[in-house]
């Protein structure tokens, strides 16, 4: 059930902050207009992971429009979610695939969504598809007989089960500049005496995981990654609200209603549904990258000194858990050695090599043999530069005035990044080869040493960034798009 709800979640954010809105009208109105309505409630609702009071507001509006499209829709979301009957559910998604009002209803994109402007019908039938595919589970991804699923498997009292606990990597790049502009809008709010102090730090405290994944006690709500509106544009919006309150036009609990709407999407109060606990980082040059990111979650206030300090220290610990250097003249990170194999013995002494070890290479020296050979100059082996193997991410909307750059690889010396980055412009000269190099310089920390990303660029366009960066994941070679410094 917990991966439903996830794929579920960018159709349920998007429904709820884009909002139900007539062709022609903005997402961010439909969402935060003036006059309540049971629809977008079900919706804020969804997206807070609340599934009865969804089925409710939901139930509200089909009393007032028993063919209302967008209530049908949440309600079957929150049934195929886990509030119902999945049968009922689909009913209802196939009723709106056959309704020419849904097919006329509206669900528009803007700046909380970034999704694209389509019908209730169109989703609808995304979910049956989804509802089909799900069903339909190859045979080879059946489990054989008498296999028990992960997700199943119980334990006896008091005893710790073997599986690994589900992680995923913190928001990183553009996703968390997103999260801390977040954080900077709700504080402005505060300031400007739109919320309260109590309301600003209990949402804050919810979703401070964001920012501080490493020292934080509670993961925060999903989606907070996505694009925001400015702060003058949410102000406006609970000006109209409370211009209403005042006129009559909403009563004192509908007024509290969307207000609570309008919050929740900048920032829930209390998520229903939490991301999963951070994974540790993969290489001391993915820490790296995230040291460097906290410090500028700092320098522009998102995060106090002292929650900069936590999270340093956490991150790395969290480095240091996992990895250690092999060899103090080398670059090549390897998980922390136990001194026993997995029976508990030691294991058996490595074969002395037959021939004599050749003589260290310099770090540009096994780069020119690795590009030699055809190889990836990019990857640990030997000793080669250090870089983050994770996968690279789409790349979310880029802020304007922002350019974007590739992240090639990191490592342990400015020359050894030169001679990377001409290494990689050879082997991949038709992506590369009318980009110019970057060479940053990142410091881990006491006892952590220096390294220098190399990245290549600039784009301005955040989309077209992400292009060159699967033409060479296609390839092999590391990409991940990241904001230009300075």
């Amino acid at each position: 059930m917990r991966s439903v709800k996830q794929g579920l979640l960018p159709l349920v954010v998007a429904a709820a902050l884009a909002g139900c809105a007539p062709a022609g009208g903005g997402g961010l109105d439909g969402l935060m207009a003036p006059r309540v309505s049971h629809s977008d409630l079900a919706y804020a609702a969804l997206a807070r992971g609340d599934l009865r009071q969804a089925v409710t507001q939901a139930d509200l509006a089909l009393a007032e429009d028993p063919d209302d499209p967008h209530a049908l829709l949440a309600r079957g979301v929150a049934l195929r979610s886990g509030a119902g009957s999945e049968a009922e559910a689909a009913a209802i998604f196939r009723r709106l695939t056959e309704s020419e009002r849904a097919r006329d209803a509206v669900v528009s994109g803007g700046p909380w969504s970034g999704m694209a402007t389509t019908t209730v019908a169109a989703l609808a039938g995304r979910q049956l598809d989804a509802m089909n595919m799900a069903t339909a589970r190859p045979a080879g991804l059946t489990p054989p007989p008498g296999t028990v699923m992960a997700a199943a498997a119980p334990t006896a009292a008091g005893e710790v089960s073997s599986l690994p606990a589900r992680t995923e990597p913190p928001l990183s790049g553009i996703e968390l500049l997103n999260a801390a502009q977040r954080f900077l809008v709700l504080r402005r709010l505060r300031d400007e005496g739109m919320i309260t102090d109590g309301e600003y730090g209990g949402r804050r405290a919810a979703n401070i995981g964001a920012l501080l994944p490493y020292s934080s006690q509670t993961p925060p709500a999903p989606g907070l990654g996505r694009p925001v509106p400015t702060a003058e544009q949410v102000m406006a919006r609970l000006d109209a609200l409370r211009e209403s309150l005042t006129g009559g036009s909403l009563r004192p609990e509908e007024h509290f209603a969307e207000r609570e709407s309008i919050l929740d999407a900048l920032l829930p109060a209390d998520p229903k549904t939490r991301m999963a606990p951070p994974s540790p980082p993969t290489s001391l040059a993915d820490a790296a990258e995230r040291a460097d990111a906290l410090q500028r979650l700092r320098d522009m206030g998102a995060i106090s000194k002292d929650e900069y300090g936590r999270e340093r220290a956490a991150l790395e610990k969290a480095a240091g858990r996992l990895m250690t250097r092999a060899d103090g003249a080398g670059t090549v990170l390897v998980p922390k050695p136990t001194g026993k194999g997995s029976s508990g013995k030691k294991p058996a002494a490595p074969a002395k090599p037959a021939v004599p070890a050749a003589p260290p290479k310099t770090d540009a020296e096994a780069l020119a043999a690795a590009a030699a050979r055809g190889g990836d100059p990019s990857r640990m082996v030997g000793r080669g530069p250090v870089v983050a193997e994770a996968p690279a991410a789409p790349a979310p909307a880029r802020p304007p005035g922002s350019p974007v750059v590739l992240h090639l690889a990191s490592y342990k010396s400015k020359e050894a990044a030169e001679a990377g980055w001409a290494a990689l412009r050879g082997k991949f000269s038709s992506v590369l080869g009318a980009l110019s190099p970057r060479y940053d310089e990142v410091n881990l920390g006491t006892g952590q040493g220096t390294y220098w990303r190399l990245n290549a660029g600039p784009l301005s366009d955040s989309a077209a960034a992400q292009r060159l960066c699967d033409r060479l994941a296609a390839q092999g070679q590391y990409c991940r798009t990241a904001f230009a410094e300075g």
